[in-house]
């Protein structure tokens, strides 16, 4: 059984040989795990792990050129196809990137807002990437997908706080927002997926929608600005013979039943907050949605122990792998805080089903 088909069949809660795997290092951390492996290349980091799945990033596809530069002190800036400005910084042990200027000025009104923005042209574009892509890796399960309308407008658009009292003072201009954001998205995938000629497995909506605590609003205004497109992109995926998969941080749990409603066919991350233990997940959904992630990176695999790493893998392993639905991985991605140790204990432990 090569890889697409162990995913394909983990998606739809069939037996499989083994577990499948997602791998989701950050730069500097695939640096240090290259150097402690003593290989050269990032494929091999990938194969000692085991992981199954690659994903394209359709973003570097843009085709009209775009500003960077460099102030005086080095730092890096950079003008993207959304039309905000961002800087790279380093914290901590590893690279981030922050918003230095919305795309939609916070400053007007967001009716005055829409009427002066731009939005992305599915056109500029390169998708004959997408089936070269596809066959560096024929036995791969090939992903796709990036920031999704709500995450792109409250990240870099609009701003959270302001999107926020949009969503409530202009919800007519606010839907209008979130519907010309996802036509673009929608048409934007509509075109990779029929470019890489059904080698696509899983396309990627990424949008956070909770807190370590809670929902960011409530059930019925996620429904409002949300649902509907949501649906509009599990029939793109289906009909492409893909899977769709929802990512959101934080305590979503109320919204997997409204996910699974909407089609969605996986869900990342089982992070580590209130409602979204992998017990009662198992217990509410199993066989009705498959699960992504969950080791945890914010505490567990930075300041735990190995043996420790190891207990609370084969927790989650054992309690969501059960005829396919669930897919091993981290909860986010690998950053360099985290010992080389605490990851190679993590695959390795998962390499035992």
């Amino acid at each position: 059984m090569d890889s697409k088909e162990r995913v394909r069949r983990t998606v739809c809660h069939q037996q499989t040989d083994r577990l499948a795997k997602n791998f989701l290092p950050s730069a500097l951390t695939m640096q240090k795990l290259k150097s402690a492996l003593n290989v050269s290349g990032e494929e091999a980091v990938f194969a000692h792990m085991g992981a199954d799945i690659r994903t394209m990033d359709a973003t570097a596809w843009y085709k009209n050129p775009l500003r960077q530069w460099r102030d005086e002190e080095g730092t890096l800036w950079q003008e993207t196809f959304w039309g905000y400005e961002r800087k790279h910084f380093f914290a901590g042990q590893d690279w981030n990137l922050v918003t230095t200027r919305y795309a939609l000025d916070s400053e007007l009104e967001l009716p005055d807002a829409l009427e002066r923005y731009t939005f992305p042209d599915p056109e500029a574009f390169d998708y004959s990437q997408a089936e070269r892509y596809c066959e560096i890796y024929p036995d791969k399960a090939i992903m796709v997908g990036h920031a999704g309308a709500y995450q792109m407008a409250a990240t870099n658009l609009r701003g959270p706080e302001q999107l926020f009292i949009d969503m409530i003072e202009e919800p007519e201009a606010c839907q209008e927002l979130f519907d010309r954001m996802n036509d673009f998205l929608l048409e934007h995938y509509r075109r990779i997926l029929e470019a890489a000629k059904g080698h696509v497995d899983i396309l990627l909506i990424h949008d956070d929608y909770g807190t370590q605590n809670s929902l960011l609003f409530s059930v019925p205004m996620w429904k409002q600005y949300f649902s509907r497109n949501l649906k509009r992109f599990a029939d793109l995926a289906h009909s492409h013979n893909a899977f769709l998969m929802q990512h959101s941080c934080g305590a979503v749990e109320p919204l997997i039943s409204e996910m699974i409603a909407c089609g969605v066919d996986m869900l990342d991350p089982v992070q580590k907050v209130v409602g979204m233990e992998p017990e009662s997940l198992q217990e509410k959904y199993g066989g009705k949605i498959t699960f992504h992630g969950g080791i945890d990176t914010q505490h567990l695999l930075p300041n735990g122990s190995i043996q420790q790493v190891r207990d609370e893998c084969a927790r989650f392993i054992q309690t969501l792998f059960n005829n396919g639905g669930y897919v091993f991985s981290s909860s986010q991605h690998l950053q360099a805080d985290i010992p080389v140790e605490n990851i190679l204990a993590m695959y390795d432990q998962a390499g035992k089903y």
